[in-house]
């Protein structure tokens, strides 16, 4: 439905606001560059890598940790289970 995606939408861009702010003021230019490059330009991994003259570990490593940063920051908006039901899986 519409109020859901906006949920989903609204809960998204918090959470990475804050996560991308939260790097920014630890000065972490590497893994919001990192982050940018795989999510909004759809890069490879090793492009990003080759780019940004890191290891393809490093790049997996900020991904992982972007993913896992944001699932977080979702969960603890305390949103109603049916809207993200996979961050409730396995708890």
């Amino acid at each position: 439905s519409g109020e859901r995606r906006h949920l989903e939408e609204s809960a998204l861009a918090s959470a990475i606001h804050e996560l991308i702010g939260r790097w920014r003021q630890r000065g972490d230019w590497t893994k919001i560059e990192c982050v940018e490059l795989l999510f909004l330009r759809g890069w490879a991994n090793k492009h990003v890598a080759r780019q940004l003259r890191i290891s393809e570990q490093a790049v997996a490593n900020h991904k992982f940790e972007f993913l896992a940063k944001l699932r977080a920051a979702v969960r603890n908006q305390g949103l109603p289970e049916e809207v993200f039901p996979e961050l409730h899986e396995n708890q």
